[in-house]
């Protein structure tokens, strides 16, 4: 198939999750009548991004004969529900790759790549063994959200946990209708950092996700141990 082969693209295609919660895809594929595999990102960065700072434009691969569908996460940007990082990945990531077996031009092996916490919902995904899933590429994750990302030999890692947290939380400003996040994260990340954490103004916790907040509060004062992160963590690991 050419670079310069034709393409359909649909936009905020609805998928059905278990419980009743749609999370929305774009799908890109050839535009030939016939059947493709499947690529599928799933990210809670925005869809309309798809990661393209680190991977082709979802189209180059359709272009190459894949059916891809680039899918918003549970609770980020125009999909529904709650966000709660990791927790729901699993048996959504299971649902949406049924999902995509199922359409009527889609070659029924699902594979699936992304990097960063999109790396990550892929291991999720495999641990819950769909039938459909062929590979999964995760590229810079790992398996443990807890001993080394959110703590370090039981210390707090706060200086990664809340630059992530800040940077998620751009997206549930935006949905608030607060467009002045950007200046508020900016300047809750300026340099010094006093000793006394959490660091947050109160306007900026208000946009940061409930999830995310509590993360950072309790993680800061220590008072998190083998819960939320570590069990996610778990199920990491039982997918390798």
């Amino acid at each position: 198939m050419s670079d310069t082969a034709r393409l359909i693209l649909e936009k905020n295609v609805s998928v059905p999750m278990r419980d009743g919660i749609r999370l929305y895809a774009d799908i890109y594929r050839p535009d030939d009548g016939r059947r493709h595999p499947v690529l599928l990102l799933r990210t809670p960065y925005n869809k309309e991004d798809a990661q393209t700072m680190n991977y082709a434009h979802p189209s180059w691969y359709a272009r190459h004969g894949y059916v891809v569908i680039v899918q918003d996460t549970r609770g980020r940007w125009v999909s529904e529900g709650d966000f709660q990082p990791y927790a729901d990945d699993g048996q959504d990531g299971y649902d949406t790759i049924e999902w995509a077996a199922s359409l009527p031009y889609t070659v029924p092996k699902v594979g699936m790549y992304g990097f960063s916490y999109a790396g990550a919902v892929q291991w999720l995904a495999a641990a819950n063994r769909p039938p459909h899933l062929t590979c999964i590429t995760p590229a810079m994750t790992g398996s443990d959200s807890y001993q080394g990302k959110t703590y370090r030999n039981g210390a707090f890692a706060l200086a990664c946990t809340q630059s992530w947290v800040l940077f998620v939380a751009q997206d549930t400003a935006l949905r608030k209708g607060r467009t002045d996040w950007a200046e508020t994260s900016r300047l809750s990340c300026t340099p010094p950092l006093r000793p006394k954490i959490p660091i947050l103004s109160p306007s900026l916790s208000m946009c940061i996700p409930t999830a995310e907040r509590t993360t950072l509060q309790k993680g800061s004062f220590g008072q998190v141990t083998e819960t939320g992160w570590s069990v996610r963590s778990r199920c990491l690991r039982t997918a390798l």
